[in-house]
């Protein structure tokens, strides 16, 4: 019997001479015995050693990088959950009381301006790579940055204590709104005006949300420095209902986002509305968008002003977008997202200068006062 292998050919010369001399095989056992021989080799392939160390290497890198084939564990329960939560993410206090003001400002109307060419090369662009982020490696920003570099974990470290703070001084604030709120349903409105004039149409309902509502003390020292009740009743029932909502798990927070992202919306229109009932609103409304000073243009702090309210009011570096892009399916149209919030928050942005301003403008009209002097 041959060997199985035999890489220097010594298989064919021995077979040549077996066959010169005598008792020499005959070329039809030599052919069996190949065929044997070859069969045996084909019944067994060693794998190439190359081939496996990179298989091991691919596994290793989509496992490092956390390229997760399938959806993740939780997920919104429909692509418009997740939209309107990144929206309702995006808009803020900067679309009511920074982006009026700083519109008027700078010419009213010219400052749309800049403010749509930072949307457009800054703004939008931040938006899908921030989602996209979040959805390739379907993990929050701290993670996703440790998947890119294990560095950069800092740097979403810090853009989730940059959120946390946000949370604590929006609950604050949302806290005062629950007092007014529940004053509201009072039979006299505290801040009533219709039966005042002149400046107190102004000062009335400011000194009662200075002294009623936020009760500050006045300038001594020695006065007791404590929060006061209403507004500590406010502050922990809206920690109450983000530990409620959270507790209850992805499906009730994809459900929820319909209450709270929604209902501010119907209350901007009913602003909108309310304003425009009242006398002086037109004047606002001038002063608002009324005016294009084509001269701010070459103002170069109008320019880092329209920018800056772009990250300000998308919200873009709180790593609040990777966080829920990694609830997306791996196939969402991440491009188109993005867009259709930008294009929202800056939308809601521009409609809530209407009822900002035609409530000034009304302002103006009872108290005799500009508008420049009351802004």
């Amino acid at each position: 019997a041959y060997p199985t292998s035999d890489p220097n050919g010594q298989h064919e010369q021995d077979a040549q001479q077996q066959q010169s001399g005598p008792g020499a095989a005959s070329p039809t056992d030599v052919d069996l015995n190949q065929k044997e021989a070859n069969h045996k080799d084909e019944s067994y392939i060693k794998p190439d050693p190359n081939d496996v160390e990179r298989n091991q290497s691919a596994v290793s890198v989509d496992s490092d990088a956390g390229f997760d084939d399938g959806d993740p564990e939780e997920a919104w329960n429909s692509r418009w959950s997740f939209i309107l939560a990144a929206i309702g993410s995006a808009i803020g206090l900067g679309n009511f009381w920074r982006f009026p003001f700083q519109a008027y400002a700078y010419g009213g109307g010219t400052f749309f301006i800049p403010y749509l060419i930072a949307l457009f090369i800054v703004g939008i662009p931040l938006m899908q790579l921030e989602m996209a982020m979040g959805q390739v490696f379907r993990r929050a920003v701290t993670q996703s940055f440790g998947r890119l570099h294990p560095r950069f974990r800092g740097i979403g470290l810090a853009a989730g204590m940059v959120s946390f703070g946000v949370v604590c001084y929006y609950n604050a604030i949302l806290a005062w709104g629950n007092v007014m709120f529940v004053k509201s349903f009072y039979s006299e409105m505290p801040w009533d005006v219709s039966n005042v004039e002149g400046t107190e149409v102004l000062s009335k309902p400011v000194d009662h949300f200075v002294n009623k509502v936020l009760m500050f003390p006045p300038s001594d020292d020695h006065f007791p420095r404590v929060i006061p009740a209403g507004l500590y009743a406010g502050a922990v029932f809206m920690w109450a209902s983000i530990w409620l909502i959270l507790i209850k798990g992805q499906d009730f927070i994809s459900k929820a986002v319909w209450v709270t992202v929604l209902a501010p919306v119907v209350m901007l229109f009913v602003l909108i509305i309310q304003g425009a009932t009242l006398p002086g609103a037109k004047e606002g409304v001038k002063a608002y968008i009324g005016r294009w000073d084509l001269s701010q243009l070459s103002d170069g702090n109008m320019w880092v002003d329209a920018f800056g309210q772009i990250f300000f009011s998308l919200g873009t570096g709180f790593g609040v977008m990777p966080a829920y892009a990694s609830l997306n399916p791996r196939n969402s149209n991440i491009i188109k997202d993005a867009f259709i919030v930008s294009a929202c928050n800056c939308l809601f942005s521009f409609l809530a200068g209407f009822a900002v301003f035609t409530i000034i403008g009304f302002f103006s009209h009872e108290t005799g006062i500009s508008i420049d002097d009351l802004r």
